[in-house]
């Protein structure tokens, strides 16, 4: 119209971020009683192990865990592993390998989790895009060579990948969320690190008796030495050597108080090497050696 002057929008493009990028899969399984993966290690792999029916036993490392129906099992790299299953057909396992980038997924290693409905759907759906996606040599899915299928329906792989990177965000949110709420992305980075390091302090409290340096747990966590000690420190205050020490003694002062054990069978349980290593590592954090610590009241005694 005459006197008026059009305005033009100026619009900014947006990158969309992403949490979780699979770059490629390793391998494929969906299968029945009897018909087990064979035990095996990803040197950069993940692997996430879904129970669909019954049970399933997995040797993982020096543990051994039974997966019940409907829960998932996240395995980091490195570790070798294995599923069983006995060969009754109700028990049913997916297993699927992958790579991606190891920063968010960090947050699910070992952990076993409960599957929701919607996971087990998307569960369903990768399996079935993975079938169309790809040419199968054997019943069911076994599938540690990709070779594409030439009739597989349009976008078949990508959506093998989208179903796959959705429950894994699924999962993510399923374990941050503290009273209902999920965690923001804004402060998810800050969260993962403080979940990481509350597994690292739950890791120690349950094998005092083993070696507990920093360059094993950080093997243990797949973390640089350096970067492990880093978010420790900012995240509990102390050095990682520090928090083991507290722990030990904590748990040498309990054993002290029960009486049950003499000062041998403590020290090993507190991953001393010697007695005499005990007393004295005990004498530098309580103050005292243990038979003084035992002569006082245990209501005097501060934890």
């Amino acid at each position: 119209m005459a006197g008026h002057t059009m305005k033009i929008c100026q619009y900014e493009k947006y990158r969309m971020s992403r949490l979780i990028c699979i770059n490629e899969l390793v391998s494929a399984d969906y299968v029945r009683g009897g018909l087990s993966p064979s035990p095996h290690v990803h040197r950069d792999a993940w692997e996430l192990g879904c129970c669909i029916s019954g049970t399933a036993q997995i040797y993982y490392g020096k543990r051994s865990i039974v997966l019940k129906e409907q829960e998932a099992f996240f395995i980091p790299p490195g570790v070798n592993h294995s599923f069983m299953l006995d060969d009754d057909p109700a028990n049913t396992v997916f297993v699927v390998s992958f790579t991606c980038a190891d920063g968010p997924i960090r947050l699910l290693r070992s952990r076993t989790l409960q599957m929701t409905p919607q996971q087990k759907q998307l569960i369903d759906q990768t399996i079935q895009e993975l079938m169309e996606a790809f040419s199968r040599n054997c019943p069911g899915l076994r599938m540690y060579h990709f070779e594409p299928n030439p009739d597989a329906p349009l976008g078949a792989e990508q959506m093998v990948l989208c179903h796959l990177e959705q429950l894994l965000i699924s999962f993510l949110r399923s374990v941050t969320m503290r009273k209902g709420v999920v965690i923001s992305e804004n402060h998810f980075e800050q969260a993962i690190g403080n979940y990481q390091i509350d597994a690292v302090r739950r890791f120690i409290r349950e094998h005092l008796q083993e070696d507990l340096s920093v360059d094993a747990l950080a093997k243990e966590f797949h973390y640089s030495r350096t970067r492990l000690s880093v978010l420790f420190k900012e995240a509990t205050g102390q050095t990682i050597n520090a928090y083991i020490t507290d722990q030990r003694i904590a748990k040498a002062k309990r054993l002290l108080i029960e009486g049950k054990l003499s000062m041998a069978p403590i020290s090993r349980a507190v991953g001393y090497s010697s007695p005499q290593y005990f007393s004295r590592r005990f004498t530098q954090t309580v103050g005292c050696v243990p038979s003084e610590f035992l002569a006082q009241s245990p209501e005097g005694i501060a934890e």
